[in-house]
């Protein structure tokens, strides 16, 4: 009889969440998971409503072996069986703290463990699962798929680095970018022109440790330079906010969406006004209202980095 168990680890790891209050106090907030003190005990199997039963941890081969003399559990036939009004598992319990758990799946009790876990509502099955279900508050983490979490991590950290690396002496630029990203978050938060350039960068690091991923989505994106352009020509009156969720160019009448402006000015077909309030935002030419000329022009406008 085949052994089910596995000379591998695995970790049970805590799900932390961003968007609760305690986190938004601190995002490590003594209480924003699970307080320090406090634990979570799983007891007993869950009850499957559309099946009509127990969930059973075991496969059938997985349960006679623990059911033999091999395993060294003296439960005998049917000991493990989910069928059975007193099983193994009527009793059965794990607790787990904020610390998580390591368990040896070479080890019998803790293999019984890791099955046992695995059939919990609030167990994501493994890391990349972990947001799947809003029950989730643990999950089991194997060495390898660790190991590539963080790889994987420092690539997208490096990407973003990249990135960011573009903009990141303009403080312009800069401010534009967590405008944005506050905006498509529903976070009602202005960063100011008055803002220091230290402060951004730091708020730009954070990011990249709370939400890489979101931060990178942004700065990927196609339109990225122009939905920054929009929010520094606010700043600089060459577009007008007129009203909520909407935008006018300095000296036009047509009213825009915040994502139809930023197509507009992406067009090529509108590159005198996009000419025009590039020269405005880098602060080559002074703010002057009225129509602008129609002659065609082919060509895009000047896109150099501002130092500002």
């Amino acid at each position: 009889m085949k052994s089910p168990l596995i000379n591998k680890k695995v970790q049970v790891k805590i799900i932390r969440r961003k968007g609760s209050w305690l986190s938004e106090i601190h995002e490590r907030h003594d209480g924003a998971d699970l307080w320090s003190h406090a634990r979570i005990t799983f007891t007993g199997l869950p009850y499957d409503l559309h099946q009509r039963r127990y969930r059973d941890p075991l496969t059938k081969e997985e349960r006679k072996w623990f059911e033999s003399s091999e395993s060294g559990f003296d439960v005998g036939t049917n000991g493990f069986s989910i069928l059975r009004k007193d099983n193994y598992w009527t009793l059965f319990s794990v607790s787990i703290d904020r610390n998580g758990m390591e368990l040896d799946l070479s080890d019998p009790a803790d293999f019984l463990r890791y099955k046992f876990l695995l059939v919990q509502p609030q167990i994501a099955p493994s890391w990349a699962d972990r947001f799947g279900s809003a029950e989730y508050k643990f999950a089991i983490v194997d060495g390898d798929e660790e190991l590539n979490q963080r790889i994987s991590q420092r690539d997208l950290k490096v990407k973003a680095n990249r990135l960011f690396g573009k903009i990141e002496s303009s403080s312009e630029k800069v401010r534009a970018l967590l405008n944005l990203y506050n905006d498509l978050n529903g976070k009602h938060k202005i960063v100011e022109p008055e803002t220091t350039h230290q402060f951004m960068i730091g708020q730009v690091d954070e990011l990249m440790d709370t939400d890489l991923e979101g931060l990178l989505d942004i700065m990927e994106n196609t339109k990225f330079e122009y939905m920054t352009l929009v929010y520094r020509a606010v700043e600089k009156g060459a577009v007008i906010k007129a009203g909520k969720g909407k935008y006018q160019i300095n000296g036009e009448l047509e009213t825009f969406s915040f994502m139809e402006l930023v197509d507009y000015l992406q067009d090529p077909e509108n590159n005198l006004i996009y000419a025009r309030i590039i020269a405005l935002v880098e602060g080559n030419v002074e703010l002057v209202t009225g129509e602008p000329d129609n002659k065609p022009n082919t060509t895009r406008g000047p896109k150099k980095d501002s130092k500002n």
